[in-house]
């Protein structure tokens, strides 16, 4: 019957109909789907999707069928939290959501073909990935070259390699017990002004006086000091937290980023 209602009266009924209501409505054909579209308005821009389908973020995949055709195009950032993501989902997000700036994605061995369209899209500027259930090694090869933020926790081994390729990186945060050697890695992004890691397998045997030439904040958490720290000639703030240090450290510190340091938090064990 509502669909055969004339428009105007159609428009005035969703008014009235709770979100999952409007979302069945919308299957029905693309004029509802298109109704559907005027209503939500600006309600989709950030899209949270998570696992359990009776929460209220838990849409089923008509449901986000619907919301990613009808309202794509005003999603700016996404959250996915599923470990099940089907191909047509990605291949729509793809297509559609044209503003898509950021985007946080659990990535798991069951969703990850999906994923991988969105990793890659062209005007994500801010990731952040947790890769816990991912077996794979290749993911970070899919990221857009042009991401500025990332965010990245328990990669395996081997995958931070590909962290160099990422130039125009402009912060990043690895959190992961099996990277090795982040301060070499970091080293090869020339744009880097924030960088946050957990302790790394670190070299000792080697010299770690990289150039990290635009960096002016630099977290640190569980190291034991003393480090080979990077030259950061624009460091500004300079934190240090759960790391094993002396007085002998910070006066290190303080000789090495003196002259532009502004901000030094340190919360040792």
């Amino acid at each position: 019957m509502l669909p055969n209602l004339p428009l105007e009266f159609t428009e005035e009924l969703f008014k009235y109909l709770s979100e999952k209501d409007k979302l069945r409505w919308a299957q029905v054909n693309k004029q509802l789907g298109c109704v559907f579209a005027y209503h939500a308005k600006g309600k989709y821009k950030s899209l949270i999707v998570g696992e359990e389908i009776n929460s209220n973020e838990g849409y089923t995949d008509n449901e986000l069928r619907v919301i990613l055709t009808f309202c794509g195009s005003t999603v700016e950032n996404i959250s996915m939290q599923r470990v099940k993501v089907m191909d047509q989902l990605g291949e729509l997000i793809e297509k559609n959501c044209i503003n898509l700036r950021h985007a946080v994605l659990k990535i798991t061995d069951e969703n990850v073909d999906a994923l991988k369209r969105v990793v890659n899209m062209r005007g994500i500027e801010k990731l952040s990935l947790d890769v816990l259930h991912y077996s794979g090694s290749d993911l970070l090869q899919h990221v857009n070259p042009y991401c500025k933020d990332l965010k990245l926790e328990n990669i395996s081994m081997g995958q931070e390699q590909h962290i160099k390729k990422l130039i125009h990186l402009e912060k990043l945060d690895v959190q992961s017990k099996e990277a090795r050697n982040m301060f070499e890695i970091c080293s090869h992004l020339p744009r880097l002004r924030e960088f946050t890691t957990n302790r790394f397998e670190y070299p000792s045997d080697v010299k770690q006086d990289y150039l990290y030439p635009e960096l002016e904040s630099l977290t640190l958490i569980n190291f034991e000091m003393p480090l080979d720290l990077p030259v950061c000639p624009k460091l500004k703030k300079f934190t240090l937290l759960l790391t094993a240090c002396n007085a002998e450290n910070y006066a290190d510190i303080i000789s090495k980023y003196g002259d532009t340091l502004e901000h030094l938090d340190i919360a040792c064990e």
